[in-house]
């Protein structure tokens, strides 16, 4: 059976419209994701949907895994100078919808500290790729800063 170019195009232009419909990415549950610092000392990010926290689960990650699922930092203030410092060290492990931090020693009171969350999921709708051969640029990560009090 031979399939012609409009035959090609027909089944493509199918494919892509379904592709979009069945994955809205605007209301993506990995688009909405929030950081929020519980009792002082515990940082959560939520909320990750059963699929990914499943996923994640399976797996054993490492530490550098887990800082680049969610990351703790001494804030200094200058932000540029925030990258190259070292998150803080802790334990993490995962809840029904959340990752949940908790550092190896006690937040500083009157300290101020910068959390960072680099989860997102991808949101490309493929006709704007196919057609501008371009793919959108860097999203800014999830983020809050906070002060112990």
């Amino acid at each position: 059976m031979k399939v012609d170019k409009w035959q090609s195009f027909t089944i493509l232009f199918i494919v892509l419209i379904l592709s979009s419909c069945l994955n809205p990415n605007n209301n993506s549950p990995m688009n909405n994701l929030k950081i929020k610092v519980i009792k002082n000392n515990t940082i959560e990010l939520y909320p990750i949907p059963d699929y990914a926290i499943s996923e994640l689960k399976s797996d054993t990650l490492s530490e550098s895994q887990y800082t680049s699922l969610l990351s703790v930092f001494k804030n200094s203030g200058d932000k540029d100078l925030q990258i190259i410092e070292k998150p803080l060290v802790g334990r993490y492990h995962f809840t029904d919808s959340s990752l949940v931090f908790t550092p190896s020693q006690n937040l500083e009171i009157n300290g101020c500290y910068l959390a960072i969350s680099y989860i997102k999921q991808v949101k490309v709708d493929p006709t704007i790729v196919i057609f501008t051969k371009k793919l959108p640029g860097r999203e800014t990560p999830t983020e809050i800063s906070f002060c112990i009090r």
